[in-house]
């Protein structure tokens, strides 16, 4: 064969391989990659949510066979929640847990999770998220450049404090320290209190000079934060419920080939199994500062549970009015949620 005509041949044929498996040899390049992706999160050592974020690394290795090996930042190494949400968008993180008040200054309908006196019990919130909340709040986060991988139901905000306090007058001569959502704000604006604005970083030391003498937060931050030594107190108004979110950088998680997602998603495991690890931690935590004297947990009347939820009512119609129709959305799948699990209690 003529030399120009063997090497026409050549590339004709090579170009035909191409056509026909290029695909696959690309597919097949990204699956033997190594992938190691930046997990971030505020889970102090030693903690549930640690052994939980753990046991995630653990599980992806052995399961990919150490093809995917996740860098775990999720002891607080990348800062603040916010920080975190900030890296994950960009892209320096690939997957990281933040909860729903920090989401919700990037994904402002977030903020509709912690409106006061929605949910009544543990079960009713999780049965709401599991079933109602999740597919609604994933096209809302896929707007900014993230994937919904989990939503998790952490618990109920309760009041902490210097002295004991059973109802909102008991608050008086008190500076407060509150979450920065909207939510929070809200509720704190109607309860009228002296608010002081800090980051969460700067509670503890805050508690200890006497800048505040009293805030809220859910259960397990407060045992695990060091509050309790300068706020022993802790009154359960169970007035607002927390919810976190595991995310992924949208751009990143399209990348993994399908393969890839489904190690990933079977590391995660379900919202129900971090959730239970987290209602025994805190079950746990609680009993065992109280033995120690450490905390005293105060139980409220029902009189004394009306009186923080008396000023909750029009709150949600306030602020779902400045966030708009997707707010609302998310408040009337909230709703529904309530009324299915109410519906399946009665039928039992």
């Amino acid at each position: 064969m003529p030399r120009r005509l063997c090497t026409a041949f050549t590339v004709a044929m090579a170009g035909l391989l191409v056509a026909c498996s290029g695909g696959d040899n690309a597919a097949d390049r990204r699956t033997a990659m190594t992938i190691a992706p930046r997990v971030g999160g505020l889970a102090p050592a030693g903690t549930a949510a640690d052994v939980y974020w753990q046991r995630f690394a653990a599980t992806a290795r052995r399961i990919s066979d150490r093809r995917i090996d996740p860098v775990m930042l999720t002891r607080g190494e990348v800062g603040s929640d916010e920080q975190i949400l900030q890296a994950l968008r960009r892209n320096r993180l690939q997957i990281a847990v933040n909860g729903a008040h920090s989401i919700s200054n990037t994904v402002p309908e977030f903020a509709v999770l912690g409106l006061p006196y929605v949910f009544d019990s543990d079960a009713q919130a999780e049965f709401v998220a599991n079933h109602f909340l999740a597919e609604r709040l994933d096209p809302l986060l896929r707007r900014q450049g993230l994937r919904l991988l989990r939503l998790l139901p952490m618990g109920f905000h309760n009041l902490y404090a210097r002295r004991e306090v059973r109802v909102p007058a008991d608050l008086d001569g008190l500076r407060v320290r509150q979450p920065s959502d909207p939510a929070s704000a809200a509720y704190a604006q109607a309860l009228d209190l002296d608010l002081a604005q800090l980051p969460a970083s700067e509670i503890v030391t805050s508690l200890q000079t006497g800048l505040i003498q009293a805030g809220t937060t859910v259960t397990l931050n407060y045992l695990w934060s060091g509050m309790t030594r300068y706020a022993p107190r802790l009154t359960l108004t169970r007035h607002a419920y927390l919810f976190n979110a595991v995310l992924a950088n949208e751009t990143w998680w399209n990348s993994l080939s399908d393969a890839d997602r489904i190690v990933m998603e079977r590391a995660f495991g379900s919202a129900a199994e971090y959730v239970e690890l987290m209602r025994a931690a805190e079950t746990r935590d609680l009993a065992a500062a109280t033995a120690r004297r450490e905390v005293t947990t105060i139980e409220l009347t029902d009189a004394e549970r009306d009186s923080w939820r008396a000023p909750a009512a029009g709150v949600a119609q306030r602020m779902i009015g400045e966030l708009g129709e997707d707010a609302q959305s998310v408040y009337d799948a909230m709703l529904a949620g309530r009324a299915a699990w109410m519906q399946s209690q009665e039928r039992r």
